[in-house]
């Protein structure tokens, strides 16, 4: 851990540091502070130019240095030049990340613009930062910045503006919220960790930090090999897809991850994610025998803003085709309507995989920790507006309900209510319950409730709708044909 300097030392640093970086870097290297940069920190001047009382607050802050030429130059800057892409676009820069009032990591880097529509709508610009090699920079260490299962070491870190404008209100920290409730509903989500954000020593606002979907780094270190993202294959999949006739579950299966794909679409119909077929999206692992085809969650900062918003009808295909998503080979609107229209089988996976997620993940608790989590990151870290704050919890708390009628009507099946209250752990379709469970089923699904080993002994029976189940058993088997309300009866 390294600290700050003293202020005044800092601010004679400053003056000197960013004079000679920017010289530097005129010529190409910042070659005058390499020896300072490897064996100092504190002499970086993303290190330098921050304000010590900043540090002293104790948040996570990230502070990126950019000379001002390569910021603001007509014909070379990058914010000058702001929507220009690609490599020609990167430049030198430094960049400090603070934690506790102390330099937690500190390198140089290179560092683009970075952002889509953000780059017309946003007046405070994101970043990808590069810790190449060339630039003799150091991944971020494993578990610094993200936390298990993201606890690997960090190459590629995206340096997100977060912030939203809709209907006059502006929406912050909605893209970590949307990725925790992907997560935990078993879609692939990048880490995220807001920060206070600092360019050149200016505060920039509350931003998050994100790891790239990068096919080079993220997913090698996340446990997968030889990961593709090449576009022509996007074409190549979209004619294999629309090849399968009649579309099952079991042919396309073959092809494409039809869990990862059912998780992606339950995490987007939640979340109420507007222009939600974002890419970099769909990826091929060509180590897997089978299955290769795989998609992850990302940029949802357009979340949240529609209670009433019907996924069923905007993810899915209308009726006599259409089309959706950007690209004409997006396959995911397509292939999610042929299955749930054509297969029996992926209906009913489909309706499980549904009533697991909004039972027992999704549920008001998670939600209400969550809510609660980033609220306080949001007074913490000086989120300059706080109006979204009632209409996030509002949204929170009516959407489940929402749902449910949405996905009745366009499944064509009732649902019936779940109660269940016990003062010993039992289990529920597999998870753990102790207390209350509220939750709902499709008609005629199957329920599982079962005693673990550790509390056999003290079980006596299930009471079911007023009455004692005829099999005096610690695992039994129900039917939602009608509203269920079932208690555990202890001895």
């Amino acid at each position: 851990m390294t600290r700050l300097p003293h202020l005044a030392t800092a601010a004679a640093l400053a003056g000197a540091l960013v004079a000679i970086g920017t010289v530097a870097e005129r010529h190409g290297a910042f070659a005058g502070l390499r020896f300072s940069i490897q064996r100092s920190p504190d002499l970086m001047p993303s290190t330098a130019l921050m304000p010590e009382n900043e540090v002293r607050r104790g948040v996570p802050t990230l502070s990126l240095y950019v000379s001002d030429p390569d910021l603001y130059d007509r014909a070379t800057g990058i914010l000058a030049n702001k929507h220009a892409h690609g490599r020609a676009w990167e430049r030198r820069a430094t960049l400090t990340y603070f934690d506790c009032g102390h330099v937690r990591f500190a390198s140089t880097a290179g560092v683009r613009v970075h952002g889509g529509g953000s780059r017309v709508t946003s007046p405070r610009q994101g970043y990808r930062v590069y810790l190449r090699r060339e630039y003799e920079a150091a991944p971020v260490p494993a578990g610094l910045m993200f936390d298990a299962p993201h606890a690997q070491p960090v190459r590629v870190l995206m340096v997100h503006n977060d912030v939203r404008e809709r209907e006059g209100v502006r929406w912050a920290l909605t893209n970590p919220l949307a990725y925790d409730i992907a997560a935990t509903v078993g879609a692939i989500t990048s880490p995220s960790r807001p920060v206070r954000f600092f360019l050149n020593g200016e505060f920039q606002g509350v931003f998050v930090l994100y790891e790239h979907f990068h096919p080079n780094h993220y997913f090698r270190a996340h446990g997968q090999r030889a990961v593709r993202l090449e576009g022509d294959e996007f074409e190549a999949l979209a004619a294999q897809i629309r090849s399968l006739t009649p579309m099952t579950m079991a042919a396309a299966g073959e092809i494409v991850d039809i869990d990862n794909l059912t998780r992606w679409f339950i995490a987007i119909a939640f979340c109420a994610t507007r222009d939600p077929f974002q890419g970099p999206s769909q990826f091929r692992d060509a180590s897997r025998a089978r299955a290769q085809w795989f998609w992850v969650n990302w940029d949802m900062d357009a979340s949240f803003g529609g209670v009433l918003n019907n996924p069923f009808q905007e993810l899915l295909l209308p009726p006599g085709g259409g089309r959706r998503g950007r690209r004409a080979d997006e396959i995911r609107p397509y292939l999610m309507t042929a299955l749930l229209a054509q297969d029996p089988v992926y209906r009913e996976y489909f309706k499980a995989a549904w009533i697991d997620a909004m039972n027992f993940d999704i549920t008001p608790a998670f939600l209400r920790e969550r809510f609660e989590h980033y609220r306080e990151i949001a007074r913490t870290y000086g989120v300059e507006s706080l109006e979204y704050l009632p209409l996030l919890e509002a949204f929170l708390a009516q959407r489940p309900g929402v749902l449910r009628g949405h996905a009745e009507q366009y499944l064509q099946t009732a649902t019936v209510s779940c109660r269940l209250a016990t003062t010993r752990p039992v289990l529920v379709d597999g998870h753990a319950v102790n207390g209350t469970f509220e939750g709902y089923y499709f008609q005629g699904m199957r329920v599982t409730l079962d005693v673990p080993q550790s509390e056999a002994d003290r079980f006596s029976h299930w009471r079911v709708n007023g009455r004692p189940h005829p099999r005096r058993q610690t695992a039994v088997t129900l039917t939602a044909d009608r509203d269920l309300s079932i208690q555990a009866i202890w001895r």
